[in-house]
């Protein structure tokens, strides 16, 4: 299931370019987020989409998603899905 074959993803870090990455991955079927729990921080109560949009908007550490969202602040657990998150949003570029 190939909606888009022959866009190109942009590449970019910026809030714009990780949305369009997002988007044409979907239309691709190519779409694989790496956590798929509602809550993502059970300690501070903090849903994967606030994680999620964090990174987007620019935390790139999972000590950056954490000042911004209290995620990974009490426990640490979650810290290991930040990471895979971030590295998601970040590294997978298509």
């Amino acid at each position: 299931p190939s909606g888009l074959p022959h866009v190109v993803v942009p590449e970019g870090r910026d809030h714009v370019a990780l949305l369009m990455q997002e988007l044409v991955r979907k239309l691709r079927g190519q779409w694989d987020f790496p956590y798929t729990e509602p809550i993502l921080c059970k300690c501070r109560s903090v849903p994967t989409e606030i994680v999620d949009q964090a990174v987007v908007a620019g935390a790139s550490t999972a000590a950056a998603v954490g000042i911004k969202t209290n995620a990974g602040t009490s426990c640490g657990t979650c810290k290991k899905d930040i990471d895979s998150i971030i590295l998601y949003r970040l590294k997978s570029v298509c």
